[in-house]
This record gives C-alpha cells, structure tokens and sequence, in this order.
C-alpha cells in the first residue's frame, strides 16, 4: 500500500502530457441539462484533452464516453468529425440519508463529503485545467470547495483555472450561492435563468458580493447557453403522418406522446387526468416514457397508472423509435426554463402541445401556427385541445411541420459553439509544454474573448 501510493504522488510531479477537464455531476438521474452537458462536449472533444467525468451516475455517461473514446463525434456520418479527446468515468458515493439534507448543517456536510472525494482525487493526480459544473451553484457546491482547495496548494495557477459553471435551471436565493455565482471564472447560463441569477446576487445584500458580480460583467465572463440538438442526436421524423382519407378521417390514429421525469413539477399528473377526462371508447392512445428519481426528496408521480389506452415506457433505450411513431407531443412541465424534449418533438415533426405559462417556448411558439397552446395546470383545457387536434389530423400535419422548420434553427454544433469555444480557450491557454509564444497568442476568459463570443455575453 505504501509503494502504491509513493507511486501516485510521484506521478503527480511528472510533466502532464494532455490538459483535463474535470466535468462535476452530482445528479442521480439523466435528463436534459445532462444531454446539454455532452452536447457541449462533443464539440470540446475536438480538441486534444482528458475528460475525467466525476459523477453519482455512471450510467448515464457510459454510452457517451464509449462514443467519445471511439474517436467519433458523428455516429451518423461515418465518424467524419473525430474525437481527439479521452474520457474517464469515476464515481462519486453519497450515503442514502445525507444525500437527503437540501438545507442547513446538513446541506453542508453532504457536499463537503462530496468534496472531500473531489480532493482525495485531487491530491493523487494533476490540477485539472477547467472543473465543469454541469447544473448550478446550488447543486456544484463541492466544486468551489475542490477549486478553494487547489487556490490553497496552487495559488500561483488559480487566475487561469477554475469553475465553469453552467446555470441549466432557475438559481435559489442563498447567500452561498451568491458566493459560488462570483466565483466561477466563467458563468454560462439559460437565457431565462438569468433574472434569478441577478435576483440572488441582489437579495444577498453584500455590498462584496454585488461588486465582485458586476467586475464578472465588466470582464466578459457572462454567456448565454441557448440549446440545441447535435447533429447525431437529430430526432427521427415521426412515421405516419396523418394523410386523410376524407374530411375529418385518418389513416391511422393519431398518437399523443410525454416524456420526462416523475418530479411533479413535470406536470405528468395534468396529462393524465385529462386523459381520464375522456371515455374509454374516446380516449387517444398515448405512450408515456418516464425517470423515476433516485434519492430525492422531491415529490413524484406516482407511475405506472391503470389507464386504458395509455403504455408506459421507464426510461427506455430506444426513446427515439417511440417517438417517431407518434404525432403530439404534450408538455405538462411548469416554467421549464428551456425544455429539451419540446425542441426534440419539433424538430422530430410532432405537433407540440405547450402551456401557456410565460416559459421559453411559451414565448418563441405561436398558437395555432406551430404549436397549440393550453391553460396552464389546467386539466379539462388540455383535453379539449387533444380532443380539436385528434379529430383533425390535417391540422396537426400542418403545425408539425411548421414547428420542424423552426427547429432547424437549433443545430446544437452552432447554439453551443459560443460555450464550447471558451471552454477550448482555455484548454489551449494551458496546454502542457506549451511556449511562451504560444500562451500570448492564446485567449481565454482573462484576456480577450473571440469575437464571437464578444457578440453573445452578456452587455451589461
């Protein structure tokens, strides 16, 4: 055991032969701000480095980091974007209580056991060039506490590395949370969770805080993340698009489709009672393809349901294929702050049924046009809106096509270009060995940004 770990430490002092990312997941289920995260990082994967992903869910990395490691970016043109980049999978363990403690002493001590496998980590291998938050500050804590800790035993290095931190979800006001926002070297967010963020840093009332925020504005390290789909993700068009036989008549019924996790904010509960408001000789098929959490104290759908007409799928492999043989996609999620799964319905021609809550697609959607929109958290308005686009199957031909138009603005090799390039930046910044010239010419996100992203963070 000693010589073991004699061994590890004297690997430490070598000269590093690739930059590493450490990518931070603390998340026990997959879901869209984890697609998001991979999606940025097939276009980081371009460029020589190790991603080491430190997850509490293995799983959901494992086909990614196969692809990845195969040294191909695009599955679905022959691999004619290679992958340069290695990846490693680690696994983080949290204790079924503690992984409970959303607040106070013992919010604390969870990430700080989190962290603590972070620095032990840490102290037998090389400072990573970047560590990678993929959620939020709320939810990365443990980040901040390994990048505090290498400021300790590297504060020469600390100017040039730190905590990425991508914002996929509204920010919870919390004076460490303020702390960890104006921490990050660089701050990539959802365009509608920046409100929260500011919010926060408002409420925190520390005039040092507030400060130190608007010198991360001053400085360009503020960016958009606006979503998209990567090519190889690209959905499968939906099969059978309703081709009428006559006025009011299908050739085959039309099929309603759902897609999240169980967490009740997902609404599943608004979908399946107006499905319930329908008799069974009327009833639309539908499939619902569900996450069931892991440890979380969060409260959930119950799943699977006895409804007649109604199949379930948990979180199945061929997600793709069952969506393609449907034709409406319904979302019940309240305020999601970018919806994944909508821009996937989209873009696979489904006629997306939304509600009308003031949230992303909310916004960029047009009733009757390319959506059809409902009450939100309203039951009986969404069945009567499934009721008009189920008896009018040319309708809903019409408005999935219109929505697969506008999806084909959110190719995810451009919306998460701006992100990914930082992040590249600084890899190239720090590249191992690499010469003084080298370094000068070299821009990261303490120097000047490119000119794309000048024109994508945030002006004020």
């Amino acid at each position: 055991m000693f010589k073991f770990i004699t061994t590890r430490i004297k690997s430490v002092f070598k000269p590093k032969s690739l930059a590493t990312i450490w990518v931070y997941d603390p998340i026990t289920f997959n879901g869209g701000s984890k697609l998001a995260t991979q999606n940025v990082l097939d276009l980081v994967a371009t460029t020589s480095c190790h991603i080491k992903v430190l997850t509490r869910s293995p799983a959901d990395w494992q086909t990614w980091a196969t692809r990845i490691n195969h040294h191909c970016i695009n599955q679905n043109s022959d691999c004619n974007q290679a992958a340069t980049s290695t990846v490693s999978i680690h696994t983080l363990y949290e204790l079924g209580y503690i992984a409970k403690f959303e607040q106070g002493i013992g919010y604390f001590i969870r990430h700080g056991l989190l962290a603590t496998q972070l620095i032990l980590r840490r102290l037998f291998t090389h400072k990573a060039e970047i560590i990678l938050a993929t959620s939020g500050p709320g939810v990365d804590l443990a980040a901040y506490m390994l990048d505090a800790f290498n400021r300790i035993i590297e504060p020469s290095s600390s100017a040039t590395s730190g905590v990425f931190q991508l914002v996929q979800g509204p920010v919870a006001t919390s004076k460490t949370i303020a702390k960890c926002l104006t921490r990050a070297q660089a701050l990539c967010y959802l365009p509608s969770c920046l409100s929260s963020i500011e919010q926060n840093i408002e409420k925190s009332a520390n005039p040092v805080v507030q400060t130190q925020f608007a010198q991360m504005k001053q400085q360009g390290k503020l960016f958009e993340l606006n979503n998209g789909i990567n090519q190889h993700n690209w959905p499968s068009p939906t099969q059978n698009h309703c081709q009428s036989k006559g006025k009011g008549h299908a050739s085959k019924p039309i099929r309603i489709f759902w897609a999240a996790s169980l967490l009740k904010w997902k609404g599943l509960d608004t979908l399946l009672t107006a499905l319930n408001l329908f008799t069974d000789n009327e009833r639309p098929q539908a499939s619902i393809c569900f996450i069931r959490p892991k440890q979380c104290e969060l409260a959930v759908t119950q799943a699977p349901q006895p409804i007649n007409q109604v199949t379930w799928f948990e979180q199945p492999k061929n997600l793709d294929s069952i969506r393609s043989q449907h034709q409406i996609f319904v979302s019940t999620s309240q305020n999601e702050p970018f919806g994944l799964a909508i821009l996937e319905a989209l873009a696979a021609g489904l006629t997306v049924v939304i509600p009308a809550d003031g949230a992303y697609w909310d916004q960029q959607l047009t009733h009757g046009e390319n959506c059809f929109k409902y009450k939100a958290n309203d039951a009986f308005d969404l069945k009567v809106k499934l009721e008009a686009l189920v008896n009018n199957p040319l309708i809903v031909d019409e408005i999935g096509k219109a929505g697969q138009k506008l999806a084909a603005k959110y190719h995810g090799e451009a919306t998460y270009q701006p992100v990914s390039q930082i992040i590249v930046q600084q890899i190239k910044g720090n590249q191992p060995h690499a010469n003084a010239d080298q370094q000068t010419k070299t821009d990261n996100v303490n120097g000047n940004l490119p000119t794309s992203l000048k024109q994508t963070q945030l002006s004020k």
